[in-house]
């Protein structure tokens, strides 16, 4: 459907700028706070019900410890006529070429960090079930997929992934919580960067899609 197409191109647009944020920076682009004692309808209490909420984030309800809470919120101050969208990620549905362990370890260590904040890195395929839990109807329920291919789009992703690896709250938590050591970290960045410089490097993350409205 062409609304899904226009929603899919605005996402890509937005990837560089906003893609992969940390729970902090994510919270705030959701207006809510980063302590997850803190709900989102504590946050939005007794605001207007008609306040506009930028419709599609990538990544956000991943990061957040009641995802349902916060889409019962995104309901609640959407217009009348309005629709919520969300797209999230799916991690244990990314994959790519060419196989390379220190990615699998990697992907291990995300899921357990996330994990252990009460997130959930697989939120993609849990979308619809938030949503109806959440009172909402939905409207459209769909999958989606980033294909990182191209000589700048697989720069641009190993490298990213390469930095984040061990420059970001997810290595400082997994050092932490004693899930990796720095010379665990520093291996997983060399092997970002050895996929990344392989001439036929390909990765693929699937996103759930969802488009929904609020019950009135």
């Amino acid at each position: 459907m062409h609304w899904l197409l226009d929603l899919r191109q605005e996402v890509l647009y937005r990837r560089d700028h906003h893609a992969h944020q940390g729970d902090e920076a994510v919270a705030q682009r959701l207006h809510l706070d980063a302590d997850p004692g803190r709900q989102p309808a504590q946050q939005h209490a007794g605001e207007r019900a008609d306040q506009h909420l930028e419709p599609e984030l990538p990544g956000q309800l991943q990061h957040l410890s009641d995802p349902v809470a916060a889409l019962r919120e995104m309901g609640r101050v959407c217009t009348l006529d309005g629709i919520v969208a969300v797209r999230d990620s799916d991690y244990s549905g990314f994959t790519w070429f060419p196989a390379v362990p220190e990615l699998d370890e990697w992907l291990d260590l995300y899921r357990a960090v996330a994990r252990g904040n009460g997130a959930e890195p697989d939120a993609g395929r849990h979308l619809k079930s938030w949503a109806l839990a959440a009172g909402l109807d939905v409207v459209a329920s769909t999958a989606g997929v980033w294909c990182f291919s191209s000589t700048d789009d697989v720069a641009w992703w190993g490298g990213m992934w390469a930095e984040r690896v061990v420059g970001s709250g997810m290595a400082e938590q997994a050092l932490r919580r004693g899930l990796a050591d720095a010379d665990d970290l520093e291996r997983l960045a060399h092997g970002w960067r050895s996929w990344a410089r392989a001439g036929d490097a390909w990765f693929a993350v699937l996103h759930g899609e969802l488009l929904c409205s609020p019950r009135r």
